[in-house]
């Protein structure tokens, strides 16, 4: 019985079950659990229930996933410190007016009353809420054109923050399919290019007509039973791909027949053979198990020797060694100890890349022994009636689940921005190591390179600065206790270059911590159930929009409806744009503070008449000075936004930089020509500037009212 665990690891391929208890520990590993939530995909089986409700698999992600979740984001922080800076400069120049005007001026107290609240209205830029929520809200729509969608519209700047990304392998970095990478036979490693997604320009490696690869092709297409699963308004559509097209069928089996089908169709080829018939009148092959490691199909292929052929696939290994001679440019010759070496330098070439090895062979039946209508017996290897030595070995087809064209960009686009990208997966730690190389997330030699030299497990984590970290390392960590193994997390996660592999939806959720107790504002990107934990945990959780589940989609506040890794990368120029035009709109609006606040001074000190009431001050803040503020929110990015670090969280919006520009220099500008205006304006209908000095000392005013 084979069961589908994507929804809680991610991973496609489907899994074999069995009664052994082979991982008592480890409920991801063992082969006799099924979970809640997941799919049988092939076969049967009978089981008892051992956990229900809460203490399933899936009940705990949903624990972890309501538990879950962060503070303020960083631009929450940032508006609270100005309001609390505002705040405080607004009510100390309030207070200290009210005193200067009850005891200098000697006002009344309700004069008094009214220029302290004129003060605290001159400080507080009323149009800062409007201004900040629009401009997120037109970035917000940018960023949708790009094919992002915003749930959260403060998600916006946090991802302009983000100085490390936690990504998801399966579906996020790599397009969720397995394909033919390389192909060996006749001694080459041949690039396995699509005919269909490269088209009919393309320079090929492989030429169709060659007999080595026609009897690899035809040896592939014998061993599978994978199938198209179309229909016939399918074929018509102008549209139609078989690369995207649904079918029956394992992953490795519908990579095969998605990169043969346009060289011949696949139906076409199978019905060149008609399989053999066993004793008890079913047809002559074995399927795969984890056993026996390979399947078996016996063909009606008759030539002069023979009528029979039998054909494998599995295990390179395994099919290896029941070879004794090997296709070599059409013909069949015996390995000798060249062919060997180069059969293991490739085999251990392809899995050091992470690629999925398969071994095909054939042996022709002598048809003296196999006559026409041989009763063969394929139940089980202890059974065969036929041979199982001397095969042909055919050559290894390699498969990949392959990165995204453009996630390599994105990558070198992110770390020239200095944001650090994790990969947090499920896989197995050398295809999750090998994509990591592939993509460029990782550069240097690893930890797993440096044991190969000799190192111990310790010396090898101790001296890389790439490390490949599995799922069952973080356990280890943590059975020295909790703050022992959140040291140990922090301190793989410090490292310049890290892939976590093989984790748990409880390790995400660590490892998302762990890079946010060491300062990260930490992106976090996934599409599984088992990733909504850690989404809802990271400062900004991003989740795919065509193969996230629903479950993801609810917890992130920003959704990748392309599914394109890429897209992250537009989300983070857009971000530190728009903190850069909110610094500009705040000093905007700062400076007409100072523009309101002068004129009050102007009626302690020199006593002229309120050029500003409080309506007015409100009316010019809310009315007039939004617009001209949102103006900047359409600014263009600088030339080097995207080649500076990340912010730090000592890098405030607002500092006393900023303060100081708008305060003390644009301020003092603007003020001065109000304050020309004023004097003019003044002088024009009867007062003159030399005359309204030291006015209201007369008594004859009252700046209230006659200002």
């Amino acid at each position: 019985m084979k069961v589908d665990n994507s929804p809680l690891t991610g991973e496609v391929e489907p899994l074999l079950r069995s009664p052994e208890c082979t991982h008592p520990e480890e409920p991801f590993e063992t082969k006799n659990l099924a979970f809640f939530g997941t799919l049988c995909k092939e076969g049967r089986g009978k089981g008892i229930v051992i956990n229900i409700g809460a203490n399933t698999v899936m009940g705990q992600i949903a624990d972890l996933a309501a538990t879950g979740g962060t503070g303020k984001s960083p631009l929450r922080k940032e508006l609270d410190r100005f309001v609390l800076i505002i705040t405080v400069i607004a009510i100390s120049l309030g207070v200290i007016f009210f005193l200067l005007a009850l005891f200098v001026v000697k006002y009344s107290a309700l004069q008094c009353i009214i220029f302290g609240i004129g003060i605290l209205v001159a400080n507080v830029p009323e149009g800062l809420l409007a201004c900040i929520t629009i401009s997120l809200a037109i970035t917000a729509k940018r960023l949708s054109e790009k094919q992002v969608l915003v749930k959260n519209l403060e998600a916006v700047e946090t991802l302009g923050s983000t100085s490390c990304i936690c990504s998801d392998k399966t579906g996020t970095l790599t397009q969720n399919k397995m394909t033919v990478e390389n192909l060996w036979f006749d001694g080459n490693v041949i690039r396995g290019h699509s005919k269909e997604i490269k088209g009919p320009d393309f320079e090929y490696e492989y030429d169709t007509e060659d007999p080595s690869f026609k009897i690899l092709h035809h040896t592939a297409m014998i061993c599978s039973e994978a199938k198209f699963d179309i229909s016939e308004s399918d074929l018509k559509d102008p549209g139609f791909k078989y690369s995207t097209a649904s079918v029956i069928g394992d992953a490795s089996e519908t990579a095969l027949v998605k990169f043969y089908q346009p060289i011949e169709d696949i139906m076409k080829t199978r019905a060149l053979y008609t399989l053999g018939k066993c004793k008890d009148g079913s047809e002559s092959k074995m399927p795969f198990n984890s056993t026996n490691k390979y399947a078996l199909s016996i063909v009606r292929q008759e030539s002069a020797d023979s009528i029979y052929c039998a054909y494998i696939k599995g295990a390179p290994e395994k099919v290896w060694k029941y070879c004794g001679r090997i296709l070599y440019e059409g013909r069949y010759k015996n390995i000798d100890k060249d062919d060997k070496n180069n059969f293991d330098g490739v085999n251990l070439k392809f899995g050091k890349n992470g690629e999925r090895v398969l071994g095909f062979a054939m042996l022709p039946l002598n048809k003296e022994e196999f006559y026409d209508g041989y009763p063969f017996d394929t139940s089980s290897p202890n059974n065969f009636n036929f041979p199982m030595e001397n095969y042909i070995f055919v050559g290894l087809i390699s498969l990949m689940d392959p990165p995204k064209d453009t996630v390599p960009f994105a990558i070198k686009k992110c770390q020239s921005a200095g944001i650090k990208v994790i990969m947090v997966t499920g896989d197995q730690p050398p295809t999750a190591g090998a994509i990591a190389k592939q993509i460029g997330i990782i550069n240097l030699k690893t930890n797993e390179d440096l044991k190969e030299l000799g190192y111990s497990p310790e010396e090898a984590l101790q001296k890389a600065n790439a490390i490949v970290i599995h799922g069952d390392m973080i356990v280890k960590a943590f059975e020295e206790g909790d703050e022992k193994g959140q040291e140990i997390l922090e301190s793989w996660a410090k490292k310049p270059q890290v892939v976590f592999a093989r984790t748990t939806p409880a390790q995400k959720l660590q490892i998302v911590k762990s890079c946010q107790a060491i300062g990260h504002v930490v992106g976090v990107t996934g599409d599984g159930v088992n990733d909504s934990p850690a989404i809802k945990q990271g400062d900004i959780g991003i989740s795919m929009g065509i193969s996230g589940s629903d479950v993801t989609k609810d917890a992130a506040d920003m959704i990748l409806l392309n599914d394109d890794f890429a897209s992250i990368v537009d989300g983070v120029e857009e971000g530190r744009k728009i903190f850069d035009n909110l610094k500009k709109t705040i000093v905007y609006l700062l400076t007409s503070n100072m523009t309101e606040i002068w004129p009050f001074v102007g009626l302690v000190i020199l006593q002229i008449p309120l050029p500003l009431s409080n309506i007015f001050m409100l009316i010019i803040c809310v009315g007039t000075d939004i617009y001209p503020a949102l103006s900047l929110a359409y600014e263009e990015a600088e030339v080097d936004i995207m080649s500076r670090k990340p912010r730090k969280q000592s890098d405030h919006l607002v500092t006393a930089r900023l303060l100081t520009h708008a305060y003390g220099q644009m301020g003092e500008i603007a003020t001065a020509g109000g304050f020309f205006s004023y004097f003019v304006t003044m002088t024009v209908y009867g007062f003159p500037y030399s005359n309204i000095f030291f006015l209201l000392s007369v008594n004859c005013v009252n700046p209230y009212i006659d200002g």
